[in-house]
């Protein structure tokens, strides 16, 4: 189970690792190898640039949406505006990598399969793809299929995706700790070890 959800999850949105960490220059090209969860791996080359599976350099410009770490459970606007549609007017306006705040908190919701604290906040009337029925005014789905939902169109589109571990705990204020473990949520309990 928790291999099967940090595969799905993480997987595609690794490029936080060649972001962010130092060893990532050392990454073999095994590393973008084309399967069905890397299709796009971005790298770095030994001149520090990221790079695509073909070594060719990539632009990187990015924005921000925030919901998934404040317990909306998905996007902030998605209880008005149609998410798809939000994604194509990102990639529109030229942005190819969005950073998405999450808390510990959901992660570990989804990992383990524990059932949303709270329906999330959609507008099914405007989101009828996001409900069990696919309708409007359906059943809104799961948060983790509304996220699994998001990561498709983002591939569809261009979008890459980095994960922000940006607080422990989901807070209406984004966090009050800015850290991603606390007392509540051990180190321990976020370990992946899968990879």
């Amino acid at each position: 189970m928790s291999y099967s959800f940090f595969r799905r999850l993480v997987l595609p949105v690794l490029l936080t690792a060649s972001l962010l960490v130092p060893s990532a220059a050392s990454i073999s090209s095994a590393a973008a190898t084309p399967d069905a969860y890397h299709d796009d791996w971005l790298h770095v080359n030994d001149n520090a640039e990221i790079v695509d599976r073909n070594g060719n350099p990539v632009w990187i410009t990015g924005c921000n949406w925030f919901g998934y770490n404040v317990g909306s459970q998905v996007f902030d606007g998605v209880w008005s505006q149609n998410m798809h549609d939000m994604l194509r007017q990102i990639a529109d306006h030229g942005f190819n990598f969005l950073r998405i705040p999450m808390s510990t908190e959901i992660l570990l919701q989804w990992k383990n399969g524990d059932p949303d604290p709270a329906t999330p906040k959609v507008n099914q009337y405007t989101n009828p793809e996001l409900t069990e029925e696919g309708i409007e005014g359906g059943t809104i789905k799961y948060s983790f299929d509304i996220w699994n939902m998001a990561v498709k169109w983002c591939r569809e589109l261009g979008i890459k995706i980095m994960i922000d571990i940006h607080s422990a705990e989901t807070a209406s204020a984004g966090h009050q700790v800015s850290l991603w473990y606390t007392d509540k949520f051990s180190t321990d309990s976020v370990k992946c070890t899968a990879f």
